[in-house]
């Protein structure tokens, strides 16, 4: 007995402070060793340690208790040979694993946690090359691979940690490994998932699966997966499309703990397993591909460099400049970079800035340089290099100095030089025009310049050699041959001058020798057979169009213009048309997209060519299709569709747009979807059509790979519902034709897999007045109407799937009730609905939404018959409700142990990932503005039953029962009329609501063809039930003699009626979007009739 009181004292104080837990171990060893009894030591151990197992809740005395007993345990363990494997765990070791695995599937939810927990602890105490026996482990792996499927999230958390020492990595077929990655793929719970990745071993076959949760749907995960990635994954083990896709994911997250993750941690450990260079790891990325992943991963890089270290990073040699040599795409991208990096620094960065910002001048002659070298290249990837690199120097032109007038001088010229040259290829001719634009800012001289470049490249000097007639050569040699005399007989004087001393004479000989002896040489050099001809030709070659064409397309993009000027004219007659009716689809593509900015430029061209770009987008190559439809949007968007609509050729560009998002090619469809985003943005179109359209290509099966098609709807929808309530009214109208349209898919429509939950919440969430930038002064939302029409849309298909989406809408909404005439009505139409269905499903739906809208109803009787008073011509102020709170949606649960919340799995399955289709329905109109309320009459006060059936039976059971006949019996029911009593102002009290079965009781109500069917606000018409009668209120039976006499007959309670149709539908309203309230009955009317209806 003295030592089982010192475990409870050495249990109980192991749980003030973990300092204390080795002397406390060596205090039990020490009481170990000398009990006699070791089963009793055990049990009463087991007995302390029990009372650890039943708290669930994460308390630190119990977490410190545990870690003791852990420490404990394994101390036996420790003291074991390393080398021993054979060797058998120690008895006590044994029992209490006996003892926990014995105990891991119990009922309660904090014991299994607590037994995972503790195994898990036991397991790591042991050091990494602890052995155990192979029984032990067997039954620990059968144990958590058992508790790794528990139904709670906290204890599936434990099992997986506790299997990450009995998993190898080395072996394929490891079940451990697989059960793990099942779940990493498939559980529920975002704490189990990021569990798993904590425990996962890393091979080639695991990565995979690692990979894919970095899409994962929370982002602690999508951390934990990146956190397995730089700590377990080299770089190089990575393809480059894998590195790419880490670093975009990683750095485009929209949480912030997962880009600091990535930003502080991946990049780092990635530079330094390069051997900490930039330049390896951009070439490990392969700039060239992804220059704005790299771009980014350098941002990030240098923001950790000082000033200092980002400049010696390059290689800079003479005037600020690289050497060709050196000159590679990773530097060119890093020199880049680095210049836009220190000029965003400001004034403090300025001196690292100029040691690396080269003088235009010297700029410019460098770039010439570099690209005249690198043309001479045959190969294409050297050339696609080139451009790349020249591309990313030509970035650097923006932060130039412009106020240096020489050196922008020079640099243009240059770079007039380059676009002049044969070899230049249209994408080089784009950056370089985009630069001239930005260092030219005179609108007039860049387009002199540019259309002097155009001219050079059309028709440029050519030399050529043409035959000499063979009179011109006979003349040319008697014209040498003249001369040679003339020289032979001046030589001849001279030196007779000479010889008689006459110098002035020898003189003039001399010099006319000299003028002869020229005119020799220069007919001697002149060619004998062919001469030389220096002319321009006009050249029509596809790459001497695609640059003349590519500088137009940059001009006139880079280039402000707001009119058609006469030198654009004359390039659009010479160049442009002409190459649109060429062959080669480049060289249209590139003339179809020069005329697209030309008809930005004036309407009335647009107009003109507008049947030429409606021919190109319906029925030419792809490439022209995507450039035709992205230039019909453009002037859309610019100019308007009523201004194209009005044409003499009577085509509808409209219909023409429309007709896009049924093509069959992806891009053609993306570009489509984009253009009709952008129209409704700029409210230059207003269609639920397209809307509804929009919506099911956004959860459309087959554009699950078209990642562009759903980012562009996922921006486009919250901004466009959050615009203003005409926006989400058109939403609204969307609404019921795209369910409709995937309710009526048939079932090898990809329509079919599509979850219309996810659509009905999509709607819902749009359409809340919180998404709204300004809240619009009106007295209902959107939801409110949404309620009606919903209400109205399950009234036409009872008890069909289709209904059900509206009821399940219909608890989504978040109404404000405001206005207490529509909130009548929609109680009212409520009713209607209770006696129409029939499923059980769809009443408690109803009943469940009915609960909510009473709530709000205004029920001051006295308020509402002093109001019914006033003539029709005054007005009534209605009493407004407060404001109902949020309604909680009655689909989410969470199971568990409420001592593990945070752990806890929820459940909820109803909404999974569902995709759209491009079948659509053209909405239905219906109107938003709220009806007045009609007026009731303070002098009679009719009390109408739930449900009245007017049912004709057959001849031979006829009666005129006055009373209704209760049972609990389904019997026939006796047939009874009921004659409504005259001016009841006072109805009878509500009975308690209880269920019963009834018989079917008939009750008439008679009256003659004067009186009209009154509702006062609580009560509706009723309809004759097939079925078993239920009821909520108590019915009164009322009658009146012919000689006036008033009888008056209550009725059981009974519940509400479940039939097949309503009995009385108001026929004066052909709108049934919106179902008013029953009229007010004649106020003359006092006298009412038996009638009893026969065959």
């Amino acid at each position: 007995m003295v030592g089982n009181k010192h475990i409870e004292e050495i249990f109980t104080k192991s749980q003030h402070s973990i300092a204390d837990h080795p002397k406390l171990v060596k205090n039990l060893r020490k009481v170990y060793d000398q009990i006699e009894d070791v089963d009793s030591f055990n049990q009463h151990f087991i007995k302390c340690f029990k009372c650890l197992l039943i708290h669930g809740e994460r308390e630190t005395a119990v977490n410190f208790c545990l870690d003791f007993a852990a420490k404990f345990a394994t101390s036996f363990e420790l003291e074991k040979d390393p080398e021993d494997e054979d060797g058998e765990c120690h008895p006590f070791y044994e029992k209490l694993f006996d003892f926990l695995l014995s105990h891991h599937n119990v009922k309660s939810q904090a014991v299994r946690f607590r037994v995972c927990q503790f195994i898990n602890r036991m397991l790591e105490e042991l050091n990494e090359s602890a052995c155990i026996s192979a029984e032990l482990f067997e039954k620990i792996y059968d144990a958590m691979l058992e508790r790794i499927q528990d139904r709670i999230a906290s204890v599936r958390v434990q099992a997986v940690i506790a299997l990450q020492r009995l998993q190898d990595p080395t072996n394929k077929e490891c079940p451990v490994i697989k059960a793990l990655v099942f779940h990493l793929e498939r559980d529920p719970h975002p704490e189990v998932r990021r569990a798993v990745l904590k425990a996962l071993g890393c091979n080639y076959f695991t990565l995979e699966f690692v990979l894919v949760r970095l899409r994962d749907v929370k982002d602690l995960v999508r951390r934990q997966a990146y956190i397995f990635i730089s700590e377990r994954v080299h770089v190089r083990t990575l393809s480059i499309a894998n590195r790419v896709t880490i670093l975009n994911l990683g750095l485009n997250d929209k949480s912030a703990a997962v880009t600091t993750m990535v930003q502080d941690k991946l990049i780092p450990a990635w530079i330094n397993a390069m051997e900490g260079s930039i330049f390896n790891f951009l070439r490990g990325l392969d700039v060239e591909g992804c220059s704005d992943t790299a771009v980014q991963v350098l941002q990030v890089w240098l923001k950790t460099l000082n000033y200092k270290e980002i400049t010696s990073q390059l290689p800079i040699g003479e005037e600020n400049l690289v050497s060709i040599e050196a000159l590679k795409p990773e530097v060119a991208l890093y020199w880049c970079t680095a210049v836009s990096f220190l000029r965003n620094e400001g004034v403090h960065a300025a001196d690292a800035l100029e040691t690396i910002m080269p003088e235009m001048t010297a700029f410019g002659k460098y770039l010439k340089i570099f690209v005249l070298a690198r043309l001479t290249e045959t190969d294409d990837m050297e050339v696609l290099s080139m451009e790349f690199i020249v591309a990313n120097l030509l970035e650097m032109a923006q932060h130039f100095d412009l106020a240096d007038e020489a050196g922008r001088l020079n640099l243009r010229r240059d770079l007039c030089d380059l676009l002049q040259h044969e070899k230049t290829s249209p994408a080089l001719t784009r950056t370089m025009v985009k630069c001239i634009s930005l260092i030219e800012p005179n609108l007039d001289v860049r387009i002199a310049k540019l259309l002097e470049v155009i001219s050079e490249l059309r028709e440029p000097l050519t030399q050529a050699e043409v035959l000499i007639p063979e009179d011109q050569q006979r003349r040319n040699k008697l014209e040498i041959a003249q001369c040679r005399v003339q020289v032979n007989e001046l030589k001849e004087e001279l030196q007779e001058a000479i010889d008689k001393q006459n110098f002035l004479g020898a003189q003039e000989i001399q010099q006319k020798m000299v003028v002869l002896e020229t005119k020799l040489s220069e007919l001697c050099s002149r060619p004998t057979t062919h001469d030389v001809e220096v002319f321009r030709e006009e050249r029509d070659d596809p790459l001497t169009l695609l640059k003349c064409l590519s500088t137009v397309c940059e001009l006139l993009k880079n280039s402000p213009m707001l009119k058609l000027t006469k030198e654009l004219d004359q390039l659009l007659m010479s160049l442009i048309l002409p190459c649109v009716e060429r062959i080669d689809p480049a060289v249209r593509n590139a003339a179809f997209e020069a005329l697209g900015c030309l008809c930005t430029c004036d309407l009335e061209l647009a107009q003109q060519r507008l049947l030429l770009f409606v021919q190109a987008v319906q029925m030419d190559h792809q490439i022209l299709q995507i450039t035709t439809a992205k230039v019909l949007f453009d002037l859309v968007q610019l100019f308007g569709l009523s201004t194209f609509e009005d044409q003499e050729s009577g085509t509808s560009l409209a219909t023409v747009l429309t007709d896009l998002l049924d093509s069959e090619d992806a891009d053609v469809q993306t570009i489509a979807v984009e253009g009709f985003a952008k129209l409704l943005i700029a409210s230059r179109i207003e269609s639920s059509m397209i809307l509804s359209r929009l919506v099911i290509f956004l959860f459309h099966p087959l554009t699950d790979e078209n990642v562009r098609l759903r980012q562009v709807l996922h921006v486009f929808f919250p901004f466009f519902a959050s615009m203003d309530i005409a926006n989400q009214q058109q939403l609204e109208a969307a609404f019921v034709p795209t369910i409709k349209t995937i309710q009526k898919a048939p079932c090898t429509s990809p329509l079919a897999e599509i979850d219309i939950s996810m659509i009905v919440k999509f709607f819902v969430d749009l359409t809340q007045e919180s998404l709204l930038a300004a809240k619009p002064e009106v007295d209902h939302t959107i939801h409110d109407q949404l309620a009606m029409k919903l209400c109205t849309e399950s009234m036409r298909s009872p008890d069909t799937n289709e209904s059900k989406v509206y009821l399940k809408a219909l608890l989504q909404l978040n109404m404000s009730f405001s206005n207490p005439s529509n909130t009548k009505d929609l109680h009212t139409l409520i009713r209607k609905m209770l006696r129409n269905f029939r499923e059980k499903g769809s009443i408690r739906m109803i009943e469940q939404f009915e609960s909510i809208v009473e709530k709000h109803l205004t029920a001051n009787a006295d308020s509402a018959k002093s109001a019914t008073e006033n003539d029709s011509d005054m007005e009534v102020e209605p009493v407004i409700a407060p404001p109902s709170p949020p309604i909680n949606k009655p689909r989410t649960r969470k199971l568990g142990s409420k001592h593990a919340a945070t752990l806890l799995m929820d459940t909820s399955s109803d909404v999974d990932v569902s995709q759209s289709s491009d079948v659509f329905f053209s909405p239905e109109k219906t109107s938003t503005q709220k009806e007045k309320p009609r007026e009731k009459s303070p002098e009679v006060v009719i009390e109408q039953m739930d449900e009245v059936v007017i049912e004709q039976m057959d001849l031979s059971s006829t009666t005129n029962s006055e009373k209704t006949v209760p049972s609990r019996t389904r019997r026939q029911a006796p047939r009874s009329v009921s004659v409504v009593a005259e001016e009841r102002t006072t109805p009878p009290p509500s009975l308690p609501r209880r269920r019963t079965r009834s018989t079917r009781s008939v009750v008439v109500s008679s009256v003659d063809e004067d009186s009209v069917p009154v509702d006062d606000g609580d009560r509706t018409p009723p309809s004759p039930p097939r079925r078993r009668i239920r009821s909520t209120r108590s019915v009164v039976v009322s009658s009146v003699d012919e000689d006036g006499g008033e009888q008056t007959t209550p009725s059981p309670p009974l519940r509400r009626t479940r039939t097949t149709r309503p009995a009385v539908i108001s026929s004066s309203d052909e709108d049934e979007d919106v179902i008013p309230p029953t009229p007010p009955p004649n106020k003359n009317t006092k006298k009412s009739a038996r009638s009893t209806r026969k065959r």
